[in-house]
């Protein structure tokens, strides 16, 4: 009996060898046609980390390219912005240039066309007051003669020659003003 067991036990053997070589044979097969699961299987994860890979670069690439067009752009208006300001800037300076121009011809103006005769005789009173007198008091002798010296009464009259020079002197002063304040707001 032992032989048969021993038979049996050597079928069994047998047939689980041939089993065990069948499965290697269709392991070998499945291999030799790219179709064994655990090929499969690393064949599935290296593509996907294939693709993971792809993703990162080309979102790497997007953002460089993204960066760059953001850095162009600010680029780009920061020079508008620059040259904006210098326009800005030139106007401002051109447009206060003709007010002071325009002003500085306005005061010309305005001395050129002054009455030096009415301009003083404005500045005196044309009333004077005086305190009242004590009754029984002869009135002073200086009192009189001041009276006599009004100014509305003295005409001071210059001739054209003195008037032009004197014109002419105030305008050199003036211009070497303008000129000395320039140079100092240009210092």
């Amino acid at each position: 009996m032992e032989e048969q067991l021993n038979g049996g036990e050597e079928l069994f053997f047998e047939i689980y060898i041939k089993e065990k070589l069948n499965a290697f044979m269709e392991e070998r097969k499945a291999l030799r046609e790219f179709r064994h699961p655990k090929y499969l299987a690393e064949i599935s994860r290296l593509e996907a980390e294939y693709k993971e890979k792809l993703e990162y670069e080309e979102t790497v690439e997007r953002f460089q390219l993204e960066k760059e067009r953001i850095e162009r752009d600010f680029e780009r208006e920061m020079a508008l912005a620059e040259k904006e300001y210098q326009d800005r800037l030139a106007e401002l300076m051109d447009s206060m240039l003709q007010e002071c121009e325009e002003q500085k011809k306005q005061i010309e103006h305005e001395y050129h066309n002054t009455d030096i005769n009415s301009t003083a005789s404005s500045s005196y009173p044309v009333n004077k007051k005086s305190l009242r007198r004590r009754p029984n008091e002869p009135t002073p002798f200086n009192e009189k003669r001041m009276r006599a010296k009004n100014p509305q009464q003295v005409v001071h009259l210059l001739n054209e020659l003195d008037i032009l020079e004197d014109i002419q002197f105030v305008d050199s002063i003036i211009e070497e003003d303008i000129n000395q304040e320039k140079s100092q707001e240009s210092q």
